[in-house]
């Protein structure tokens, strides 16, 4: 019996630790040599200098590439600077004990949300009770980066300034704000100098002259490893997507048509992606690969395209190893660089400091300045043209730039986020997408969306690297709450995993339907109306009670979902008296705004409300979670 005993307790111990190796380890108990070696960016060397920590919250890169700027310029006026993700700096303990200047800027994502990355540190500051918490030795300022096309501005910068100073920090210098909409960059820059320039003064520190060079040293290996991304140990994220098989890639629109919208639907069987109708789902895309080698040509690496690579910290710099693992330069050229960016003020300087003819380098120096002439001169060779980098390289002949220079320049690729377009009840084995594919032309050339060109060129079988981001934008736990969904063009993306849904629980018979509204909207019946046979078949078997179809050029007078929203006041506001939810999904820029207005006036009108009473009434709806939006800017 002892024996058996003891067998069964061998067994089980076994047994959980291979529970825990497979479901719940997680990077750190990766030994792999090829794993990100430790950054230590964020850890200052007592050097006398006063300290200064860039805390920076970023979804895209942009506001990591900001930080690092900073972080830079800071070095320049004396300062001893670092750059920290707020991701790994505790509030609870770092903040509170933070003697550095703390410099924060924040991206706000989508709708006034916090980035993924500063989820943890806005829920801790949001919740945290003023009794119990105190930054009265933190000294700040903020820098925030949104999209004024939104109806929350700026949320997550002005967040985290409103609750420095509310747990008692001292603000050293105004708040700047960049808008994504107009001239961000401009704006980050001379926020950047005025502040540095005060802070210099403030604190008597020694400007010093930093010369221009890279940070890192490249290596070129023997060994050809070519795989970006590590496998995902558990559920796959940014840091470890899934390398998924795409199942169906076509073309929603008529033949005719001048523009490209497409189905994409990728596997996920046997895997542990878990996804909800309304989530979205990330895409890593490549660059085009003409693209990647005009940049080989122009740098002169075309021979050591297929070559490996690392690159590590020079002696005196306390960074970690740039990329995640080994690669070779294709792979970094394709996956890791955002090739199809506007072209920076950071770009223009680094130019200026390798051209080997004094009037570029002239030029390109007074180009990256914050000086009226310099704004004038960027506007005009720079963002009117919209040149991008390679653009720039190809204007200025004489300029020379080291190769790792230019990779860490590069603002890194991000991934692209899809509102998923089917529900898992219906499609437990795959996961799809409606793309809107990008094409526009500027004074400089063609241009493409990197990501949407990228998933119109897969074929069936190929892989793309994929992981899925939750969201609010879900249907009412309770399927006989009503719902009137609004969602024109590709806004009808996750609209459409909510008809899947509702149809799963209707042939099932889990449950009872409640009332549904669905608005759609796009140019011409004929060319498209895209998925309309199975809207058609929702409504006609009873998924929805009622179906709202707005094609806008198929006569004299434009016709939009917000027209007929109105035209519908009455049944709306009854609706949303008997608790209704609302989901708009689309363009943040026009159709949203339009549609909100409509809806403000609906319930003015309805419920005979003046203008106070319907703001409350609107802010009701929002706060229950029951106006919910899923929208973005083009």
């Amino acid at each position: 019996l002892l024996k058996d005993n003891l067998f069964i307790v061998v067994f089980l111990c076994v047994f959980l630790f291979a529970i825990y190796k497979f479901f719940i380890a997680t990077d750190d108990d990766d030994s792999d040599s090829s794993s990100e070696e430790e950054d230590n960016s964020n850890v200052f060397v007592d050097d006398g200098r006063v300290k200064l920590r860039v805390l920076y919250g970023s979804q895209t890169g942009t506001a990591e590439d900001y930080a690092k700027m900073l972080q830079t310029d800071a070095i320049r006026y004396g300062f001893n600077a670092v750059s920290t993700c707020v991701a790994e700096y505790d509030p609870a303990t770092d903040l509170t004990s933070d003697d550095s200047i703390i410099v924060a800027i924040f991206a706000t994502y989508g709708d006034g949300e916090p980035t993924d990355d500063a989820r943890d540190f806005y829920d801790f500051l949001k919740d945290q009770p003023k009794s119990s918490y105190s930054l009265k030795n933190v000294n700040y300022t903020v820098f925030g980066l949104g999209n004024s096309q939104y109806k929350i501005y700026q949320g997550m910068a002005r967040f985290v300034d409103k609750k420095f100073e509310h747990f008692g920090g001292t603000r050293l210098f105004k708040r700047g704000e960049g808008d994504a909409d107009a001239l961000m960059e401009e704006e980050f820059d001379d926020w950047k100098a005025e502040m540095l320039g005060f802070l210099s003064q403030k604190y008597e520190t020694t400007p010093q002259e930093v010369k221009i060079e890279p940070k890192h040293q490249l290596t070129w290996l023997d060994n050809a490893n070519v795989v970006p991304f590590n496998a995902p140990r558990g559920i796959p994220d940014n840091k470890m997507p899934y390398l998924s098989k795409v199942l169906v890639n076509k073309q929603l629109l008529e033949e005719d048509s001048d523009r490209s919208t497409i189905h994409v639907e990728f596997d996920i069987k046997d895997t542990r992606i878990r996804y909800e109708a309304g989530d979205h789902l990330a895409v890593f895309p490549k660059n085009n690969k003409t693209l990647i080698y005009k940049y080989a040509s122009r740098l002169g690496v075309k021979e050591n395209m297929d070559k490996t690579f690392r690159m590590t910290p020079k002696e005196d710099e306390r960074r970690g190893h740039y990329f995640s693992r080994e690669v070779t330069l294709k792979t970094a050229f394709e996956h890791f660089l955002d090739l199809t960016h506007l072209t920076r003020k950071n770009f223009i300087r680094a130019m200026a400091a390798f051209a080997s003819k004094k009037d570029e380098a002239r030029e390109l120096e007074e180009m990256a300045s914050t000086s009226e002439k310099g704004k004038q001169l960027f506007d005009k060779i720079v963002r009117k043209p919209g040149r991008l980098p390679i653009d720039m390289l190809i204007k200025y002949e004489s300029v020379d730039m080291p190769l790792v220079l230019f990779i860490e320049l590069m603002p890194r690729m991000a991934p692209r986020y899809y509102s998923i377009a089917s529900s898992k009840k219906m499609h437990p084995d795959s996961i799809h997408a409606l793309v809107a594919v990008v094409r526009y032309e500027v004074p400089c050339g063609k241009r493409e969306g990197v990501a949407s060109t990228y998933l119109e060129n897969l074929k069936v079988g190929d892989e793309a690297y994929i992981y899925v981001r939750e969201s609010n934008f879900h249907l009412p736990p309770n399927p006989k709450v009503p719902v009137i969904m609004i969602g024109p063009g590709t806004g009808f993306a996750p609209l459409r995993g909510f008809l899947q849904q509702r149809r799963a629980l209707k042939e099932k018979k889990q449950a009872e339907l409640g009332h549904a509204h669905l608005f759609f909207g796009c140019r011409h019946r004929d060319e498209d109306f895209i998925y309309n046979d199975e809207m058609k078949a929702a409504q006609q078997d009873g998924v929805i009670t009622n179906l709202h179809l707005a094609f806008s050029r198929d006569q004299k007078e434009k016709i939009y979902v917000q027209h007929l929203i109105a035209q519908n006041g009455p049944a709306i506001f009854k609706l949303l008296e008997q608790g209704a939810y609302i989901y708009i999904c689309g363009d943040a820029k026009y159709m949203e705004k339009d549609v909100h207005k409509t809806i403000t006036d609906i319930i003015a009108k309805e419920g005979n409300f003046n203008e106070y009473d319907t703001e409350k009434y609107m802010q009701k709806l929002e706060k229950n979670m029951r106006y919910l939006k899923d929208v973005w800017a083009p």
